[in-house]
Order: structure tokens, then sequence, then C-alpha cells
């Protein structure tokens, strides 16, 4: 299967161009494969035949990673490896094509046998060629602020459209985070910094980062994982009793008391926590806008303490 890629009357120009830039990747990892140039005829509702300059591309579907990370937004390491993956087919297109991309946003970054996959070079351009009035379009969501500012195209810019990306897919919105580690925002931060100098220097470093990221959590999910069971195990100990003595004897009151706290524990737990929680609101409460004494009261500790001492005394 395949999908042909066609481009306006006359813009053959545009055409060679983003073959060009095709061909300079064409070895990298994660991105779309082309099989020829040429033109193609599309006829009209009137009947009138044009002719289209064209490239003939691989057919990868239209699910793009945005989409597929919204689907599967449960899967967080998945989602992380798929990052890693991106990163990892930019860093190819930087140190061995010596192109950038320019044009990074997740509907270019369609999803293949669940491998991410870079399209449409368009407006890519080789890292040592002037900046032209072609290459200074832009995605408003993803942009770089230097390249909408100034025009300036470098691989930072494509460092700051890939934190965008990652913004975009673990929250479909840029400012939220939740659900995700704590790091992942930082690495997205890093990466959209204002100032080009102050982003990663490159996708080698950002994969990097993502890398040690996924071994941070995914250790801390062993531990969380080893925690839960030595809980649990503690509280079998705890609540294990002599039950019943042979296979064939049925379980004893005890028993199914234990079996009972076992699995109800969490919530039972959880709403001794709210208990305590309400307690602490009720006091907070009663101690700012609980009842206070009648204007001009004055206790008389005098005579309270006078009073005890001689129902004592009589009790004596």
């Amino acid at each position: 299967e395949y999908w042909i890629k066609t481009y306006p009357e006359n813009a053959e120009n545009a055409r060679n161009h983003e073959l060009m830039m095709l061909k300079a990747v064409a070895s990298s990892r994660g991105v779309i494969k082309y099989f020829e140039a040429g033109t193609v005829t599309i006829v009209s509702e009137d009947g009138h035949r044009h002719s289209h300059p064209a490239i003939k591309e691989e057919y990868l579907g239209g699910l793009n990673i945005k989409k597929y990370c919204a689907d599967h937004f449960s899967e967080t390491v998945s989602i992380l490896e798929l990052f890693v993956k991106l990163a990892q087919a930019l860093e190819d297109i930087e140190d061995k094509a010596h192109v950038i991309h320019n044009d990074i946003k997740s509907e270019n970054i369609l999803m293949h046998n669940g491998n991410p996959i870079i399209i449409d070079f368009g407006i890519s351009k080789e890292e040592d060629e002037e900046t032209t009035e072609l290459h200074r379009h832009f995605s408003d969501k993803y942009e770089a602020p230097e390249k909408r500012e100034r025009g300036e195209v470098t691989i930072r810019s494509d460092i700051y459209s890939f934190g965008r990306v990652i913004a975009w897919c673990v929250s479909q919105n840029p400012n939220y985070f939740k659900d995700f580690p704590d790091s992942l925002k930082e690495i997205k931060e890093k990466c959209c910094q204002k100032e080009p100098a102050m982003r990663y220097a490159s996708f080698k470093e950002v994969k990097e980062s993502l890398s040690h990221l996924i071994d941070s959590y995914k250790k801390n999910e062993i531990e969380k994982a080893e925690s839960k069971k030595r809980r649990k195990d503690n509280i079998h100990k705890i609540l294990s009793l002599s039950g019943a003595r042979n296979t064939d004897d049925k379980p004893s009151i005890i028993m199914n008391l234990r079996n009972l706290a076992i699995k109800y524990l969490p919530f039972v737990t959880t709403l001794l926590y709210a208990a305590g929680g309400l307690l602490i609101l009720l006091t907070l409460y009663l101690v700012i806008w609980g009842p206070t004494p009648p204007k001009g009261y004055i206790p008389d500790l005098k005579q309270d303490i006078t009073t005890v001492v001689n129902d004592i005394q009589k009790n004596r």
C-alpha cells in the first residue's frame, strides 16, 4: 500500500526540495520511506485535467502520536519509551543526515506498528543551508520563539517543538502533566526554554534524559510493588491464626474474620484517615468559629476551686 503526496500545479521546486530531504534522511530510522517522484493527473468536477508534481510514499495510516497517546494514556512506560524512539529518530536525522526537520508537531509523527514515523519534510533544511522564506513557515502550537520572532532555524528549535509534542501527548494540554513523573515535566521545560542556549544541545541529550527517567520510573514501580507485597505479607502474618486442622475442616469464624480483615483493610484504613481529617476540621472550626462566652463574662476560678475543695472535705 502507498499514498501519493501532491503539490500545487507548477510547484516542481517544492516537490524537488522535499525529495532531496527524503533522500538525505533515507538511511535514518523512524522516517517515512518514498518510492518515486513524478506527476499525477487530477480531473476536476468540470472535466478539466490538471497535472500536479507528486511523491509516492509508503502508506502509514492516519493515527498520529497525540491520538495514540490519548488511546493508551494509562500505559505510562509505553508512552515514555515512545518518546525515546522519537528522540532516537530525530538524533539520526541530526547526526547522520545533518538535517533539521523544522516542522515537528503531533500531526507529522504517525504511528506504524507501534513505532513513531516522522513525515513531511517539505520545509526541512540542511544544518549549513541558508534559511530562506520557505523555512520560516511555522505551526502556532509548536514553534520555537526565535523562529517565530527572528526566523532562526536550528537543531534547538526542533528540540523546542519536541518538548511541545511531549506536552500535548501526555496531557492533551501543554500545561498539565497529571499521572506522569515530575521528571518528564522537567525534561519538557528544559526543551521549551525561551532562550535556545538553555535547552538541550542535541537530541542525544534528550534521549539520554528520557532513558534515565524510564529506568528510575521502573525502579520506583518495582520498589512500590515490593513494599506493597511486604505489607500484605505482614498483615497475613499478624492475622494468621491456627485454622482448619485438615483440608476437610470448615473454616473457623476466626479464619473468616481474618480473611475479611485482609480484604477490607485498605477500605477501613481509608475511612480512619477520613474520620481523622474530619475531626481535625471540626476542631479547627470550633476553635476559630465556635461559640464564645457571653460578653463581659469573667470566670470566677477562685470560687470554683473553693467549691471543689469543700466537696472533697465533705466526702471524706
